[in-house]
């Protein structure tokens, strides 16, 4: 239930702070007033876009703001499980936009996403304008109406999934009668699969065998280095070798006593050089390298990129061309098979589907003498007292709400024979099957707030004072806000708020004020006799005195 409601620079509003209760609320005034103002007001709370020409004239921002209290334990879950905090089962919507365009939407002040403020607010606030007869007219949206007489979320919501199954099974039927078959390309599509799997790349091996191409290449220049000394020192003609020949000869003249201590030098240098040898080899040992494992790392290299270059720059694109070219021979090869075998995928769909439906349908069935029933009684009290609703269903070929086409038919007169709603009735007619419509439907979806939008147009008299009643009726168990131009509607409300234009200069600004006595009898008095005399003042309170007892 909307508790407050608090705009600024909004439109023709200035600034406006309202507090509302349960039961009926009515907001009357002179037509061009900005009654519906108010109406738009609140649409953006529910989750309607809000647009920079909302902003006041001289204005850099518009706002609006209102306070709710939750009735809903599900809506009250799903926040809390939000994070938002619910104090005394009270929550704030907050809507604002900025002449830049930036526009902010804030539950309890913390920014939300307008989606789910509309996945909430649906369930919160119900608007009924001129725009829902267009809707009523529409025999598209008639199956909703009467679906929301069955008490079973779960079977819509499992025939809609079944036909999606059924529908792309469909779809890849059509793909497969789509797809090329030339049996002449069978040869090179086999290759070009052939030369991509039987690369058997892996992920990542690319930038791996780069990085180990790149280390065996600094090995190589250490390896060669290393090797060219080692020959240099131990080869055939090294170092080595001739001090070992020097040694030798060294050896024989080792009786003469004034070499000796030199000689044994010479025999420890050897020794050095020869562990250092040894010291070299062990390092070269470090260093590994192997030409033919190189080679073979470089040829894979070039390999891989040849590849990629003609299929796809990276692994994952190779990967798909892959299934794409395997599913392509298989549907040449297999081609005749996999049709067969998609039919049977789609009637195993179909047939499933079709069944669920047929469930369906028996629930809807069960529910059309209800709601005809209903509806009937509704239209006697609105005054329509010849006419006759029917509820028709008939079977197509099927969609995501099931096998059912439901049409609304009416017949107005006793020698009217049943046409569909747009062909037999008028806009106050519509409206009062509207009307009919919501009050068998408002206190079973459980909807908080529920406003009229100038519905009554078109309409006066007794049926107007009937309208009035029905709306009180929803106020029992929801709070109903109606704008309204007829004093027999306004008069059954259990508050009158009267919007005004007021200028000044060049300027308009709207003012709301919540009516109480005398003052109602007197507005109500003025739209209905749009004059103040004994007699209109008198007339209207017993209309008033009437209307409030609910009386008809």
């Amino acid at each position: 239930m909307l508790l407050e409601l608090n705009v600024k620079n909004f439109v023709l509003i200035d600034q406006i702070q309202i507090e509302f209760t349960n039961g009926m609320s009515a907001f009357i005034g002179e037509t061009g007033a900005g009654k519906s103002l108010l109406v738009d007001a609140i649409s953006l709370l529910k989750g309607d876009r809000m647009h920079v020409s909302s902003i006041k004239v001289g204005c850099d921002f518009a706002f609006v703001e209102g306070v709710f209290s939750i009735s809903n334990k599900e809506i009250e879950a799903i926040l809390l499980e939000q994070g938002y905090d619910i104090e005394d089962g009270v929550f704030i919507i907050t809507r604002s936009i900025t002449l830049d365009g930036k526009s902010k939407v804030q539950i309890n002040h913390r920014t939300t996403t307008l989606n789910f403020l509309k996945s909430i607010m649906k369930h919160v606030i119900d608007i009924h304008s001129q725009h829902d007869q267009q809707y009523l007219l529409d025999s598209k949206y008639h199956i909703d109406i009467l679906d929301g007489f069955i008490d079973d979320s779960t079977i819509f919501a499992e025939v809609d999934r079944l036909y999606h199954d059924y529908k792309h099974e469909c779809q890849v039927k059509e793909e497969l009668l789509n797809m090329k078959y030339n049996v002449s390309d069978l040869e090179f599509l086999t290759f070009q699969y052939n030369e991509i799997h039987n690369l058997n790349l892996r992920e990542n091996e690319l930038e791996e065998l780069e990085e180990e191409y790149e280390r065996y290449s600094k090995n190589r220049v250490i390896y060669e280095t290393m090797h060219a000394l080692q020959q240099s020192v131990s080869g055939e003609s090294g170092v080595l070798n001739k001090l070992q020949d020097c040694s030798y000869y060294l050896h024989k003249l080792h009786e003469i006593e004034e070499i000796e201590t030199l000689i044994q030098k010479f025999n420890d240098s050897y020794y050095v050089l020869e562990d250092s040898l040894q010291t070299i080899c062990s390092k070269l040992a470090m260093f590994e390298y192997d030409e033919k494992k190189v080679n073979d790392i470089y040829d894979r290299i070039q390999t891989i990129k040849k590849t990629m270059k003609k299929y796809g720059n990276n692994i994952i694109i190779m990967k798909q061309k892959e299934k794409e070219l395997e599913l392509h021979i298989d549907a040449i090869i297999y081609q005749e098979d996999r049709l067969k075998n998609q039919e049977k995928r789609i009637k195993e769909a179909y047939d499933k589907y079709y069944n669920l439906s047929m469930k369906l349908r028996e629930k809807r069935l069960e529910k059309v003498s209800l709601l005809e029933e209903k509806v009937n009684q509704q239209l006697k009290d609105l005054y329509l007292e010849h006419a006759k609703f029917k509820v028709e269903v008939s079977s197509f070929e099927g969609n995501n709400k099931g096998i059912d086409r439901v049409v609304f038919m009416v017949s107005l007169n006793p020698s009217q024979p049943f046409s569909i709603l747009s062909k037999s009735a008028s806009g106050g007619e519509l409206a009062r099957v509207m009307l009919g419509l919501k009050v068998i439907f408002a206190e079973k979806k459980a909807i908080s707030t529920i406003i009229f939008d100038e519905i009554d147009t078109g309409v006066s008299g007794r049926v107007a004072y009937a309208i009035g009643q029905k709306m009180k009726q929803i106020a029992t168990y929801s709070q109903v806000f109606c704008v309204s131009h007829l004093a027999q509607v306004a008069a059954a409300a259990n508050h009158q708020f009267l919007i005004q234009k007021m200028r000044q200069g060049n300027e308009s600004e709207i003012k709301v004020a919540l009516l109480c006595g005398e003052e109602i009898i007197q507005q109500l008095a003025i739209i209905a006799n749009a004059e103040l005399n004994e007699h209109a003042i008198e007339a209207t309170r017993k209309l008033y005195e009437k209307a409030q007892i609910g009386k008809i």
